[in-house]
């Protein structure tokens, strides 16, 4: 039994040799087409995440800001150049609040609990 030969830009072939050689480059369109999908799914996700984040970013800069009062014990100066006195109580946000006591700046002003 002999195989046919086949010509092909390689040179001459066995038909079981071009159908290997066929099958693997099925093989490898296929491979790079998953490929191919499997970028385009983690892009999907990854945009998605990113929107989800900027969403609750958003959700988190929209809802108001917890304050609690503090009083001054020495003057200090808002962000709008505004002074605020020595002795003055106001209510800040509580990062702000936890920075000048960090900075002994100001010193809690709230009731203590049972004060209420």
């Amino acid at each position: 039994m002999t195989a046919k030969k086949q010509d092909t830009p390689e040179g001459n072939m066995t038909e079981a040799a071009a159908k290997e050689a066929a099958a693997k480059e099925a093989a490898a369109k296929e491979a790079a087409a998953k490929e191919a999908a499997a970028k385009e799914a983690a892009a999907k996700e990854a945009a998605a995440k990113e929107a989800a984040a900027k969403e609750a970013a958003a959700k988190e800069a929209a809802k108001p800001k917890k304050e609690t009062p503090i009083k001054v014990v020495r003057d200090i100066w808002d962000d709008d150049g505004t002074r605020i006195a020595k002795g003055e109580t106001v209510n800040v946000t509580v990062a702000v609040a936890k920075k000048l006591i960090g900075e002994k700046k100001a010193e809690r002003a709230d009731p203590l609990p049972g004060e209420v």
